[in-house]
């Protein structure tokens, strides 16, 4: 199944539009952990392989940090056909350059007949949306959002040939926890149907055990105790809740806060005049400590 067939299908349309000599339009997507991307972009990787006028190039940005614009420059001469960079994980390979390096990636691809990019990344940082900036105006821009509840039941049913149905009242109390996203589907799809809600939850959340552990097992003890804050919560805190339960001063807070939003790994809410509240943007990751998997995140 394609996954955001409607983007994958215009995003093939503008890429095979690119002629000899143009100068190319380049796309941006951005969605959170979950959302499909990497398998948006593994799908028109597999499409473009088959274009004899192109040389479609897939670049894991998060496996290869030493990724820099010299090389994909001096890659690009190698080639006899237009180069199309398909770079997951694109706002890492930003972040990790000077400003400099930026605008030199943004003359690299704006110019004619240079390499198509599609990106991804998890948030829209400000070198994208920023007057002045890098990249402001350079890429077009697509922001993913949950698959419908419809969509996400053929998607599970589909992911479950030969195997026993799964009700759409079954999937909708699953991914109304979850998120209705494609990754979620796949998990959902893999899990035995005959067990009750709460035993469904744990074996379908159990696989990101690893993945959780490892995340937090970089954060500071400063982060570490914010985001266990917020994963204790129901609703989102005020600043006010969360200083309460870390004992951390604004001073301390703050920081933490700030880094935990810039990762994607909480958002902010309007609760009022001047009341912002704070919570975790991974619904799956929220499931994952509410359903007795707390142990594996607060042993590491």
């Amino acid at each position: 199944m394609i996954v955001h067939e409607s983007l994958y299908n215009d995003l093939i349309r503008s890429v095979s539009s690119e002629r000899v000599g143009s100068v190319p339009q380049c796309h941006y997507i951005v969605g959170k952990k979950g959302y499909g991307k990497t398998a948006l972009l593994k799908q028109i990787n597999a499409y473009l392989n088959e274009v004899d006028k192109f040389e479609s190039i897939y670049v894991d940005c998060l496996l290869n940090p030493a990724l820099s614009v010299d090389w994909m420059i001096a890659r690009e001469n190698e080639s006899s056909r237009r180069v199309v960079w398909l770079l997951d994980g694109m706002d890492l390979f930003v972040a990790g350059i000077s400003e400099k390096e930026q605008f030199r990636f943004r003359a690299m691809i704006y110019e004619e007949n240079a390499p198509v990019v599609l990106g991804t990344g998890k948030s829209l940082s400000e070198h994208f949306t920023s007057y002045g900036a890098p990249f402001y105006d350079t890429f077009s821009l697509h922001i993913l959002k949950e698959m419908l509840p419809s969509a996400a039941a053929l998607f599970v049913a589909q992911e479950r040939m030969g195997r026993e149905r799964l009700s759409e009242g079954v999937i909708d109390s699953v991914l109304s926890e979850i998120g209705y996203t494609p990754f979620n589907c796949c998990l959902l799809a893999k899990v035995n149907g005959d067990l009750s809600h709460d035993d469904m939850m744990r074996e379908l959340l159990q696989p990101l055990t690893n993945f959780y552990r490892m995340l937090i097992a970089n954060f500071s003890v400063l982060q570490r105790r914010t985001i266990i804050c917020l994963l204790s919560s129901d609703t989102p805190l005020l600043l006010k809740d969360i200083r309460s339960a870390t004992n951390l001063a604004g001073g301390d807070l703050s920081p933490q806060l700030k880094s935990l939003s810039f990762r994607g790994l909480i958002t902010q809410k309007s609760l009022g005049v001047k009341k912002t509240g704070y919570s975790i943007s991974d619904r799956a990751m929220s499931a994952w400590y509410r359903y007795n998997l707390k142990k594996d995140l607060l042993s590491v």
